[in-house]
Parts: C-alpha cells; structure tokens; sequence
C-alpha cells in the first residue's frame, strides 16, 4: 500500500520559518484559522492509514463554506505552526483541501517545513510545485502536474496518475507505486526516464527546456509561460516525449 508507512509511530517535530520568510505572507483569515486549529485539535491521538481519508473529508467540510482560498494564504497557516505530536505532521492534509477547493491551477509550496507530511492529492487540472523544503509524500495521489525545484523527503510524488518532474533532490522510494512518466533531471538523480537521454539529442534539448519552465515556475506569471508550452497539468510532456523517441 501507498501509505503502509504510516502505521509507524510519529516522532514529535517542530519547526519555524525564517524572518524573510513570515514576510511573505499575509495572516489567514479568521474564519480559515479557527477551522485549521479545530482540526488539528480534534485529530485522533493515534494516526493511522485508515484515518487519511476521513481526515482530509473532514477539512474539506471546514474549508468549504469559508470560500475562494488561495495557495499563500494555505501556506501562510504553517509559518508559525509548530506541531505539538507526531500526529501534526500529517497537516498537510488540510493544506491539500484548501489547493483542492481553491480555483487556482498551479499551486507553489515554497515553505521550508519537513516535518510536515502529505501536501498533494490534487485533481488533474492542477499543477503542484515544490520550491522549499517538503516532508514525506509530497505530491503523493495526485493526477495533474508534480514538480519538485528543492527538496522532499521519502515517498515523493508516491501513487502518481499524471507526469513527475524532479528538478532537485528527492529522499526514499521515489515515484514507488506511481504509474506514469517520471523524469528526474537534478543531477545524480536516482531514477530517469526515458534512459535515452543523452542518445537522442531532440529528447536531451525536449529535457532541457522542460527543466527551465519547470524551475522557473515562481508565480501565477511564470506559471503561465509553463502552461502555454505543456498545456493545464503538463498534459502534452508525456505524448511529447513518446514521440521523439517513436520516431529515433
């Protein structure tokens, strides 16, 4: 199973955000904190794989009424947060409701926050893009787009339907029970795919310019430019990339 990893017990952690960092957002709403500390308050003293689905229903139901909720003012809910229990790792759960109800199709997670787990299970018109530090299973049951510029820890992209982009550095089982194309391009990546790369000089160039769209997604701007190339959710990469190599 995908998840199988989460019986084991968690270990407490906390974190904080540098100074630069707190300046880049904006306060949450309310509305949209008291729903984050209800369901952090009200999370099961014991955390198991059967409670992920039920817990990420339940902030959907929190989320939901406050409305229209954009990706900064989601990541501005962990510049200050510092989990209490193990158990407070998996907030990345509501984070994933807030990207799922939000309107916007290219979310940025540009916070440095390892200890905090499961941030993805976005729908297929969404692109998910890590640009700081992320914990385990980021980007994990996601259908659209999963770009990793930084760093994540094990079980990145983990049960993928759509197409994985890692630009940076990755921690165990990546791309383990995911069922699409997953191209690593950091150097010294673990895994790479197509392995024709270097032999096929129109993939190696296709490579390349996917790289430098995919690391330079900053903003909704940037993200754009992404979109305009490779379609909402990368779509085009993978036919793309199957027909340099169908026709070599």
């Amino acid at each position: 199973m995908v998840h199988e990893s989460l019986a084991r017990k968690f270990h407490p952690a906390g974190f904080e955000q540098p100074e630069d960092s707190r300046r880049n957002y904006v306060k949450p709403r309310p509305e949209l904190q008291y729903a984050f500390d209800m369901w952090i308050n009200e999370l099961p003293l014991l955390f198991t794989c059967s409670d992920m689905g039920k817990q990420y229903k339940k902030a959907c139901d929190l989320v939901r009424p406050i409305g229209e909720i954009t990706y900064k003012e989601a990541n501005s809910l962990l510049v200050d947060f510092k989990p209490k229990t193990g158990d407070q790792k998996t907030v990345g759960l509501f984070l994933s409701a807030c990207y799922n109800i939000s309107s916007e199709q290219v979310i940025i997670f540009d916070l440095d926050v390892p200890e905090v787990d499961f941030v993805g299970g976005l729908g297929e018109n969404k692109i998910l893009v890590n640009n700081g530090e992320a914990g385990e299973y980021f980007g994990s049951d996601c259908s659209g787009l999963v770009v990793n510029n930084k760093k994540t820890r094990g079980w990145f992209a983990a049960g993928r339907l759509g197409v994985i982009v890692d630009n940076g550095e990755t921690g165990w089982n990546f791309t383990d029970y995911s069922s699409r194309t997953a191209i690593a391009l950091s150097p010294g990546a673990k895994t790479i795919c197509p392995c024709d790369i270097d032999r096929i000089p129109e993939l190696k160039k296709y490579m390349k310019e996917l790289r430098d769209l995919t690391m330079a997604i900053k903003d909704e701007e940037s993200a754009k430019r992404f979109i305009e190339r490779y379609g909402v959710g990368g779509e085009r990469i993978e036919p793309e990339i199957l027909r340099i190599i169908e026709a070599t």
